[in-house]
């Protein structure tokens, strides 16, 4: 998937967003999720970037109070079924499921595509191809993708119905106004997966790198401890058997261990699936 943003999602604008497997993380890059301790986990990223039946998504996430994707609150699938019902094309996104974003469109009102560079090891980055002048408004984008089933879904993010004007939604204005109307308790969150890292406590710091070294400790081996820029993050490599990695989250479970986990690059197995079962 892209990605998720995972990882998703800090959000730059027209920015890169690699694909993994099955999993986007909404900011163009890592697709995240939260999920090991012990007694040892978004949103990202990413879009995890599966609908239900509601239009929400499930993608990265961190692991406070939840071993598994953050289920989207009533509020964002209100909102989102609103916009729907309006005919948009509409998801929750974001780490946490806590943004709701809008199928970007070019210049002639269609989806906008992706472009497409592949690195020597077939790795695909995605890039926005959408002029920033199209929208002027909108700070934050990302990128819903699965490399095996070739969906392309990119977003924008409008903060309020006021940032779609100058953009191809400019007439569908009342409708959003309209639903932020309806659902007077929707805020679009700004917290991102790059933020959790980069404003991390010591202590969150060193309870993610406890939970790695208690799970290479349990036989992971593969587990690295995070990195000096991403601290609360571990990424699953995409060389380790799937059954290895379900045997890891059922093993060794988040619980309140702030650990954002990262999918980067191309999974021979459906990464969603193997979240959802962390649940």
């Amino acid at each position: 998937m892209k990605q998720h943003q995972h990882i998703e999602e800090g959000e730059s604008r027209y920015g890169l967003r690699r694909i993994a497997a099955s999993l986007v993380v909404s900011a163009f890059g890592l697709a995240m999720l939260a999920a090991c301790s012990s007694p040892l986990t978004v949103n990202s990223g990413t879009d995890a970037a599966t609908g239900d039946n509601t239009g929400t998504s499930t993608g990265a996430t961190d692991s406070h109070d939840n071993d598994g994707p953050e289920e989207p609150s009533i509020e964002v699938k209100r909102f989102v079924s609103c916009l729907t019902s309006k005919g948009f094309d509409a998801r929750s996104v974001g780490w946490d499921n806590n943004q709701v974003g809008v199928v970007e469109l070019d210049a002639a009102g269609n989806p906008a595509p992706s472009e497409i560079r592949y690195l020597e090891d077939g790795t695909e980055e995605h890039y926005h191809a959408t002029p920033p002048e199209l929208y002027p408004h909108v700070k934050s984008s990302g990128g819903i993708g699965n490399s095996i089933t070739k969906e392309d879904w990119n977003y924008v993010i409008f903060r309020t119905a006021a940032d779609m004007a100058g953009s191809p939604y400019a007439s569908k204005q009342s409708d959003y106004a309209a639903c932020e109307a309806a659902v007077p308790d929707f805020s679009q969150s700004t917290l991102s997966a790059e933020d959790k890292d980069a404003n991390a406590s010591e202590e969150d710091k060193a309870s993610v790198l406890q939970y790695a070294q208690d799970a290479r400790a349990k036989g992971f081996s593969w587990i690295a401890d995070p990195s000096g820029e991403h601290p609360l993050t571990i990424v699953i490599p995409n060389t380790v058997p799937e059954e290895d990695v379900r045997r890891f989250f059922k093993e060794c479970p988040a619980n309140d261990t702030p650990v954002i986990f990262a999918w980067n690059g191309d999974y021979p197995y459906d990464t969603f699936a193997v979240q959802q079962a962390m649940n």
